[in-house]
């Protein structure tokens, strides 16, 4: 069954959102995880798509943006039917194909907007009887 964790980020706006999704995607790279990157735009992926590489100088984040199945990052708008692993999720909308995940990650921000996104998110995962856990950063 899918996991929902969310991340709450309690200051900074969508830099700071987008460090985090760096951060989880390290992190689930490292431990040997397939990680989707769904951002809110295509303006929004073309900034992330900069940011993975340059990340951090100690380590590397290879990933391609689109449905590369040979590449254990990827970045894109809509997620392809036929994806797994791990979904970092920027968007404001919740996962509708979240059966295709073992876990997905939302990324909340402080503002208003991405704080409304983020309740109607849970709620819709909650009606779908998915665990979720909640944390603040």
């Amino acid at each position: 069954m899918t996991q929902v964790f969310f991340y709450s980020v309690n200051k900074g706006g969508i830099e700071r959102k987008l460090t985090v999704a760096c951060k989880l995607t390290e992190k689930a790279f490292a431990l040997g995880h397939h990680v989707f990157i769904q951002p809110s735009s295509e303006e929004q992926l073309r900034v992330l798509d900069e940011i993975l590489w340059k990340f951090d100088p100690s380590s590397f984040l290879p990933h391609e943006v689109g449905n590369k199945q040979n590449c254990s990052i990827q970045l894109g708008v809509e997620i392809p039917e036929n994806q797994k692993g791990i979904l970092i999720n920027l968007s404001e909308e919740a996962c509708i194909k979240h059966h295709q995940f073992s876990r997905i990650n939302e990324i909340v921000g402080p503002d208003e907007q991405s704080l409304l996104a983020g309740r109607s998110n849970y709620r819709f995962y909650q009606t779908h009887g998915l665990p979720l856990e909640t944390y603040k950063i």
